[in-house]
């Protein structure tokens, strides 16, 4: 399945193999800048913004006959800076990032509770960043129990970032 994000404030989800299978729901309030990923086979997730310029994440769950529906909403904070996420489909581990930022937020996702988004350590740094790229699974160092292992990219540098002990992060 590809979902998409569009200016009209929607979440289109589409089967490629199947064109009409097009459905869609209402996505932020705001037009600005939407992001979606995927947290796990049947739930994904945007960032975007609030009418009032706060930024959040919404959770959607995908029924069995193809409808796609928001289960929660969670306001974070008021930036003008669009998050990016990074969803970690086997540890259910979500972390949201922006340019200009020092700071990468986590959370623990899990869509069928009541309180899907059970907030993590976030990392933090004395200088800002331009972003983030997650390398795969292999590069994991398990002895450190090292659960995501990411560059860091910053005006001048490109950093190691290791998240271990879920939520630890280290430079």
């Amino acid at each position: 399945l590809l979902a998409v994000a569009t200016k009209t404030k929607t979440i289109l989800l589409l089967d490629p193999r199947t064109p009409a299978s097009l459905t869609s729901t209402l996505s932020h309030a705001s037009v600005r800048s939407v992001r979606v990923a995927w947290i796990s086979p049947t739930h994904l997730i945007s960032t975007g913004f609030s009418k009032t310029a706060s930024r959040e994440v919404i959770l959607y769950a995908l029924s069995a006959d193809g409808k796609i529906s928001q289960v929660a909403k969670q306001t974070l904070d008021v930036s003008p800076a669009p998050l990016f996420p990074y969803a970690d489909i086997d540890t259910g581990i979500l972390l949201l990032y922006s340019r200009g930022e020092r700071s990468c937020h986590a959370f623990e996702v899990q869509p069928e509770d009541r309180v899907p988004f059970a907030p993590l350590p976030s990392f933090e740094h004395a200088t800002l960043q331009a972003g983030f790229a997650f390398l795969p699974k292999a590069r994991n160092d398990v002895r450190a129990v090292e659960v995501l292992h990411a560059l860091r990219l910053t005006p001048h540098t490109v950093e190691v970032v290791s998240f271990s002990e879920i939520g630890r992060a280290s430079c």
